[in-house]
């Protein structure tokens, strides 16, 4: 197993410290312990001014999945490989200034059969605008998906750091630790 980087156990620990806090989009906050986070997180990312010039944050790559439609291996067998799913050609554009994100992304499953389709594999964009979730199929046609699908895009939307402390800098959002939070809602 390689040894991580020092800049990435550094983007980690920040990473895991921010998953503390607490964000939504109202009014600035006066908590000055979370903000102070935020701009630790800003340092460690390139600086604040970095931060906040960039408009747009591209992500190419690949991967796997296991598949799980009908189980993941190939029969019951305790001894059965593992089916998989491989995602190539995978590309999220995230739209920093007006929150919009979009994956593109081909599947092709490894456990092919005999059809043609599953060699070829099959192409999906997901996308998010504001609070409107919405995928497009290979033909080009659109469809709404529901707000819980909305919801999980834009969590997922914020698990890269530099999305997150971006949207933390924004002037609109708040930023509170736990505690200050658990404070505020108990002297209610």
């Amino acid at each position: 197993m390689r040894a991580v980087p020092g800049h990435f156990r550094v983007i980690l620990l920040l990473g895991l410290a921010l998953a503390a806090c607490v964000v939504t989009s109202t009014a600035q906050s006066s908590n000055s312990a979370g903000r102070a986070l935020i701009v630790k997180a800003a340092e460690a990312l390139g600086g604040r001014d970095r931060i906040l010039a960039l408009k747009t944050l591209t992500i190419e790559g690949y991967g796997q999945l296991a598949y799980q439609n009908g189980g993941g291996n190939i029969t019951s067998s305790i001894d059965a490989p593992q089916k998989w799913i491989d995602i190539n050609d995978y590309v999220r554009v995230t739209d920093l200034e007006h929150m919009r994100t979009r994956v593109r992304q081909r599947q092709v499953n490894d456990f092919v059969f005999a059809a043609a389709q599953n060699m070829k594999g099959i192409v999906s964009t997901q996308s998010l605008d504001g609070d409107v979730a919405f995928n497009i199929n290979a033909a080009g046609t659109a469809s709404r998906a529901p707000a819980a699908t909305a919801r999980a895009r834009r969590m997922e939307s914020l698990a890269h750091p530099v999305v997150f402390v971006h949207m933390a800098m924004n002037p609109k959002s708040t930023v509170r630790t736990r505690a200050s939070r658990a404070a505020s809602s108990s002297s209610m």
